[in-house]
């Protein structure tokens, strides 16, 4: 797995040394884990060519590609690893600006980008604050600025951001503690008062990125499914009364946990 990892980032730098922080390359960082759209011919063929982005259909005067990128935890995992270098959202900012791609409502993008870096913070042991994820591991020596853009580099010192955590540990690196608070208290209240498990305090989750939902149904047995790819869900648009749904994971009746549709249940963001 170590090695496919590290194959996945370097893909993610289109193979090179030191990736070229164009929007090319931005793109390739933040499509992998938030869903969007690519209006610009250009850009949707290079990233075809260099990216591993599919091409999935050609306009009839060949001037516009039809591109995408599948769910795939690996590259999301990769994606992680280059998200938090600050000129990465600057350049997709710029992108959007233009109206070379299409991020859809962007109420829905920001909270699928805070609801990310929260995760991240959280998996990486990092304190609140977006901080970059490529941390000399134990024994490296600090590298030099531009040896930290090193797609190796990255690959061997950024920490996986993959697997399952703590919804509180979650909310804690996610939103002000005074809010924190107020939640866990009312899901508190909610479990004594239904008799059911306090999903805050017993419940995981793992999600890196982000896939959209275009029906406006999903169930239990979905849940896990994605629960089990680390995906969370973009609902389709028109969905009445949420935005976002990220699968939670909660013990069984003898405090197992099995990623089964009965086991799940969700976190509903507006």
């Amino acid at each position: 797995p170590a090695k496919v990892r590290t194959i996945a980032i370097k893909k993610l730098a289109a193979g090179g040394n030191t990736p070229t922080f164009d929007e090319a390359f931005a793109a390739a960082v933040v499509r992998p884990r938030v869903p969007f759209l690519v209006h610009r011919s250009d850009l949707a063929s290079e990233l075809v060519a260099s990216y591993m982005w599919w091409c999935h259909g050609i306009s009839e005067p060949h001037q516009h590609l039809v591109v995408g990128l599948p769910s795939e935890p690996v590259i999301a995992d990769a994606g992680a690893c280059w998200l938090h270098f600050g000129k990465i959202l600057t350049k997709f900012a710029e992108a959007v600006s233009r109206g070379d791609v299409d991020v859809g409502n962007g109420g829905e993008v920001v909270a699928q980008l805070i609801v990310i870096f929260g995760r991240d913070s959280a998996m990486a042991g990092l304190s609140k604050g977006f901080a970059t994820s490529s941390v000399a591991a134990p024994g490296i020596e600090e590298p030099r600025e531009q040896d930290q853009l090193s797609p190796l580099f990255v690959a061997t010192s950024a920490k996986t951001f993959t697997g399952e955590l703590d919804v509180y540990i979650f909310l804690q690196h996610t939103f002000a503690s005074e809010l924190v608070r107020g939640i866990a208290e009312t899901s508190a209240e909610l479990s004594q008062r239904t008799g059911l498990a306090d999903p805050v305090r017993v419940g995981k989750l793992s999600f890196t990125h982000f896939v959209p939902l275009y029906e406006k149904a999903t169930d239990p047995r979905e849940l896990a499914v994605l629960f089990g790819r680390s995906a969370a869900i973009r609902c389709a648009n028109g969905t009445a009364g949420v935005d976002l749904i990220i699968p939670v994971l909660m013990p069984d009746k003898n405090g197992k946990y099995y990623v089964l549709g009965e086991n799940m249940t969700s976190i509903l963001v507006q």
